[in-house]
């Protein structure tokens, strides 16, 4: 692997990082919300690697 490539594998898991802290941090008062789904699927495997298609969210709630 590339030190480029390297240091964009670090990024993208940094910014991975970032947007689960920050949909956790994240509080909604009142109306109802989908940040909970957000939390899951920051969560999931398939999402993470980016190896995912349009059924993920049907295999998530299946």
């Amino acid at each position: 692997m590339s030190p480029a490539a390297h240091l964009c594998g670090l990024a993208a898991a940094a910014s991975g990082w970032r947007a689960r802290e920050a949909v956790a941090a994240y509080t909604v008062e009142g109306p109802k919300n989908n940040l909970p789904f957000c939390a899951e699927l920051l969560e999931n495997a398939e999402f993470v690697s980016g190896d995912y298609d349009t059924g993920l969210v049907g295999r998530m709630r299946s």
